[in-house]
């Protein structure tokens, strides 16, 4: 038992393993989560003396938590291993009846009977934490731990660290946070990593680090940093500092890694077994690493993939990211393209962003996702042509086809746009987009619409264009004819 405060924790880190299993990056097999190879990744991890495994609502594709069902419930006895989950505030639609359908959707995917853990689900400043106190979910939380379902509570947290040091202060019920960690985040002026872990320690609050290799990024690490951590430990992964890293830090209860393979989950045991704190000499290499990281272009995506779940063009942002960096890091055009081109077999095109904000709202790395999307939609064109220049007329065709778009999959259903409100990022639903071009607002005819396209990322001009218009009638769900120049 840890006092903090005045409350009475009953979180002990010292019976917590170092590393946790995260059930968010799990292997795949023609396109479904592959049962077989997680079955061999939980026997093995088990077999290793460790037990904490850690999943949401909203992993793989709401898909996580029945794996764990049949991976890891059905096949262990209950008491031998500790299960966390997360209650997402924005996929409570229904709001307090929404916070309790999806609580109990959850005991019915897991089988589980209860949680170890449970936690409010990447917290954050704004109408996100907003949610969850107009739901009450902290008062509801202490009545499901004394119903015995909850046995701790807390939260995993991709806030500011003022808005951290207000929950606590207002908050002793809270037991544990989990927040994102990592060398590289630790003074990222948008993460802010290292006040965090400050904020954390003035509270003695015992935390769980998630993503501490930044979405598997952490594992390369450029040519001569990489050569001096091989100096320095030969057998050594390049994964494993940073893992070692998060787990040297005091306070820390588990590190989550989202394991994708056998050989990853080998590795991670290997660095954990006996696990031994960052020397002084280690630290100043993570010290040069943290500098390199400064000097990246690299776009810091971690594939979380919340951005995917609700994007309406059905773009796989993280996978579009993935070929961006390939020339922003290596130049290798041929490569991204080619990668590119294979995606888009499965994946909206980036120029098919219809600007709506849905991504943008959830991502925990908060990245400007949207005007990313639009360099990746005119890298792409310039590839396919085969010339430097960027095209005004593809990209100002794209934007205004994606208003288009955006018409045709709103009308008002509660649909992925539907959902921007209650996560709280304003956003506008497409009709209001449209009327904002299409009436008197702007001072301009129905037939004839004129307006000005800015793009102003760095590698991009300001492009201008006028267009003219004609009513134009497009067909949705919920009405056969939506004339949206009326």
């Amino acid at each position: 038992m840890e006092k903090k405060g005045d409350f009475t924790m009953s979180v002990d880190v010292t019976k917590m393993p170092k590393l946790g299993f995260g059930m968010m990056r799990l292997p795949e097999k023609d396109g479904e989560l592959d049962l077989e190879q997680i079955c061999k990744m939980v026997d093995a991890y088990l077999a290793s003396g460790m037990n904490y495994f850690d999943t949401a609502y909203m992993y793989c594709g709401g898909k996580s938590e029945s794996i764990v069902k049949k991976a890891l419930v059905e096949r262990h006895p209950r008491e031998s291993f500790t299960l966390t989950t997360k209650l997402p505030q924005w996929m409570m639609d229904e709001g307090i009846e929404g916070r309790d359908r999806i609580f109990n959707d959850q005991l019915a995917r897991t089988g589980a009977g209860y949680f170890d853990y449970y936690l409010l689900h990447s917290v954050e400043d704004g109408a996100n934490y907003e949610g969850y106190v107009k739901y009450d979910c902290f008062n509801w939380a202490k009545k499901k731990k004394e119903e015995g379902l909850i046995k701790h509570f807390g939260f995993s947290f991709h806030g500011t660290p003022e808005l951290l040091d207000k929950i606590l202060s207002e908050h002793p019920e809270v037991e544990i946070v989990q927040i994102q960690m990592n060398y590289a985040d630790w003074d990222n002026p948008l993460i802010q990593s290292g006040r965090l872990y400050e904020v954390l320690r003035k509270y003695n609050m015992p935390f769980l680090v998630m993503e501490p290799v930044k979405g598997g990024s952490l594992a390369s690490a450029g040519k001569e940093i990489e050569a001096e951590m091989k100096r320095v430990h030969p057998d050594a992964s390049i994964a494993s500092w940073a893992l070692r890293f998060a787990a040297s830090l005091p306070g820390v209860a588990t590190v989550l890694s989202g394991m994708s393979n056998e050989e990853q989950m080998e590795d991670n045991i290997k660095t954990f077994r006996n696990f031994v704190p960052l020397n002084e000499e280690e630290k100043a290499v993570i010290a040069k690493a943290q500098e390199a990281l400064k000097k990246s272009p690299a776009v810091p995506c971690t594939a979380c993939r919340y951005c995917c779940d609700g994007c309406p063009m059905g773009i796989a942002i993280p996978d579009v990211f993935k070929a961006l960096n390939t020339i922003r890091l290596y130049g290798e055009e041929d490569r991204a393209k080619n990668y590119y081109k294979k995606l888009l077999e499965t994946s909206g095109k980036a120029e098919d962003c219809v600007q709506c904000g849905q991504c943008e709202s959830v991502c925990p790395q908060h990245l400007p996702i949207i005007d990313l999307l639009k360099e990746a939609s005119a890298l792409a064109y310039a590839l396919e042509k085969g010339s430097p220049e960027y095209s005004e007329k593809r990209v100002f065709r794209g934007a205004f086809f994606s208003m288009g778009n955006l018409v045709g999959i709103s009308c008002g259903e509660k649909d992925p746009l539907g959902r921007i409100a209650l996560r709280g990022k304003n956003v506008p639903l497409a009709r209001d987009v449209t009327e904002r071009f299409t009436t008197g607002k702007w001072n301009v005819k129905k037939e004839k619409l004129m307006f000005y396209i800015n793009l102003t990322s760095l590698r991009f001009c300001i492009l201008h264009a006028v267009v003219m218009m004609i009513p134009v009638k497009t067909k949705c769900k919920k009405h056969r004819d939506c004339d949206f120049t009326k």
